[in-house]
């Protein structure tokens, strides 16, 4: 935190596999289906991909007054996909 100007300062959020057209594109090139991409990408303690929605209440989160306390950290969102 910038204590001078009282600036809270974050790293960027790091989502994991989110539900965007960018999948389905991922899942097209590789020449696979839709359902056995979300299988593979849902092979986390959270058996399942994000939804955008989730990716963006993150970013909420560190936007407003709840996050006053959070500095210097990259937010990951990611259904425990890094931690399994």
């Amino acid at each position: 935190m910038n204590c001078k100007f009282l600036i809270s300062i974050n790293s960027p959020i790091a989502p994991g596999d989110t539900e965007t057209p960018m999948l389905t594109e991922d899942a097209r090139k590789r020449g696979i289906s839709w359902e056995e991409y979300i299988a593979d990408a849902a092979d986390r303690p959270l058996t399942r991909i994000g939804a955008s929605e989730e990716i963006a209440k993150a970013a909420l989160f560190l936007a407003f007054e709840d996050s006053s306390f959070v500095t210097d950290m990259i937010l990951t969102v990611d259904g425990s996909g890094t931690a399994d």
